[in-house]
């Protein structure tokens, strides 16, 4: 499976100023992380801080 092209914030104004909505995800460890970027996920935040309270 071929993942999509990585984007920069570059790409995220020219989608903002084409009036394209981007898709966004919070992903809490690299797991999940790999799933959204497979899924074709615009932007991923990827962070363990919900690790950090439990």
């Amino acid at each position: 499976m071929k993942l999509a092209k990585k984007k920069s914030i570059l790409d995220l104004y020219k989608m903002k100023e084409n009036g394209e909505k981007a898709v966004w995800v919070t992903a809490y460890d690299c797991c999940f992380a790999a799933y959204a970027e497979k899924a074709g996920m615009d932007m991923i935040l990827a962070g363990d801080s919900m690790g950090m309270i439990i």
